[in-house]
């Protein structure tokens, strides 16, 4: 991988995680839950998200190999799901394919919500996966899968801080500031998503 597709894959990454949104769905989840709680939750959240990075970058591909799925298939089907997921966040909205209505009241009374559902399908989700297995393919070596797992180490980290300051962004930015920025996202990720076929 050179610099340039380095860039790309960042940008493909940060657009798809969508940090601010994941600020808007973490204060939503720990309204009711204090700071070290809070600071807790979004270190699970940063760790549980980077570990499935991870795997994907290594296992994906011999993944879809073993069940037979070509990468035309797969990339079709996932730009689908990115192209859904788009559309979502140019309305300011949370797509289904990233996190369901029912996980939200599921995980309200749960202890630690990080795994699920901030880690997945949040932050480290459908569209996230088919963005890494994509580049992982195409770069299919030990070095480039190296960078790429570096790369999400770098997305983790900048989730990590957003969600671990939340409260301060969520006060900063406002609800309309993080509307603005999800739909500027959205529109990213659609035009990408449509550029490339």
């Amino acid at each position: 991988m050179g610099w340039s597709e380095i860039v790309k894959f960042f940008i493909a990454l940060i657009v798809i995680t969508n940090p601010i949104a994941a600020v808007a769905l973490f204060l939503s989840l720990t309204k009711n839950r204090s700071m070290a709680q809070k600071h807790s939750i979004a270190v699970t959240a940063g760790v549980a998200s980077l570990i499935i990075m991870i795997i994907v970058t290594w296992a994906g591909v011999p993944i879809l190999n073993f069940f037979g799925i070509t990468l035309p298939a797969f990339e079709t089907a996932g730009g689908v799901i990115i192209l859904i997921i788009g559309l979502s966040m140019l309305h300011s909205k949370t797509s289904r394919v990233q996190h369901a209505p029912e996980d939200h009241d599921e995980e309200k009374a749960k202890d630690n919500p990080g795994i699920v559902p901030i880690a997945i399908p949040f932050i480290a989700g459908p569209g996230t996966m088919t963005v890494i297995i994509v580049e992982a393919h195409k770069f299919n070596s030990a070095g480039n899968h190296g960078i790429m797992t570096a790369v999400a180490a770098v997305i983790t980290l900048i989730a990590l801080i957003c969600l671990y300051f939340s409260s301060q962004i969520g006060r900063f930015v406002g609800e309309s500031g993080m509307r603005i920025i999800v739909r500027v996202m959205g529109c990213f990720c659609s035009a990408r998503r449509i550029a490339q076929g």
